[in-house]
């Protein structure tokens, strides 16, 4: 079954950057760079089912080693609806 990351929430007081399809350790994954109210981060959206079978220490994990995560960085993880995010790289702008 495919990923369709086209309904993937978004914060609208976040201009999105940058959007693009990625996998990582063989899981789809919706990356997005995004700016809002001074700040600017990174999120990684797993669909809710790819990553049933990791809790939030695995899901940091998956997320610090892409190469696009610094892998000393805090990670949020959670959940908004069909959609797990794990937000990274938050910092002021």
């Amino acid at each position: 079954m495919g990923v369709s990351f086209s309904n993937v929430p978004q914060d609208s007081s976040m201009t999105v950057i940058f959007e693009q399809e990625i996998e990582i350790q063989g899981r789809k994954v919706l990356y997005r760079k995004w700016h809002g109210e001074g700040t600017t981060g990174d999120d990684f959206w797993f669909a809710r089912e790819s990553a049933a079978d990791l809790d939030d220490a695995g899901i940091t994990g998956l997320v610090h080693s892409s190469p696009l995560a610094d892998a000393r960085a805090e990670v949020t993880v959670f959940s908004e609806g069909n959609f797990v995010c794990a937000r990274t790289n938050v910092h002021a702008v």
